[in-house]
């Protein structure tokens, strides 16, 4: 499922970060407005540069198409994985108990950006922030 945030070019990028369980991507739209993207309770967090094409083909394989920009992942094979390689042996108690008690809330979002690469990432919570220069924040 698309998400719908304005358009990310490779020079409109100011930072892209990692720390304290979240990842946070800054960038500036076509009208110079700031845009906050915040993953919190991140649970995993993969780049593959752009240059190398065989993962959007993989892409294409598995969902029919990819697209640029930000997408929540429906029955993600990422974050299956992850429970499978924490919890091999299915006990359903422990799968229960773990991250916080609150599986159920565990997205996977992919994020596109032309002429940079691909992200995945598996957290628990999104939020855009949209900072207007001369109004202040919006979200």
């Amino acid at each position: 499922m698309e998400i719908k945030i304005p358009t990310i070019y490779e020079e409109n990028i100011d930072y892209f970060i990692y720390k304290n369980s979240e990842v946070i991507f800054k960038y500036y739209s076509d009208i110079d407005e700031e845009i906050c993207v915040v993953f919190k309770s991140v649970y995993g967090f993969t780049y593959i540069e752009f240059d190398y094409m065989d993962y959007a083909e993989m892409l294409i394989i598995e969902r029919g198409t990819w697209k640029f920009g930000l997408e929540l992942i429906e029955n993600s094979p990422l974050i299956n994985k992850l429970v499978k390689d924490n919890f091999p042996d299915g006990d359903v108690t422990r799968l229960a108990r773990a991250f916080g008690g609150e599986m159920e809330k565990l997205k996977h979002y992919h994020l596109a950006i032309d002429d940079f690469g691909f992200y995945n990432i598996l957290c628990k919570e999104l939020e855009i922030q949209y900072v207007d220069q001369q109004r202040g924040i919006s979200t």
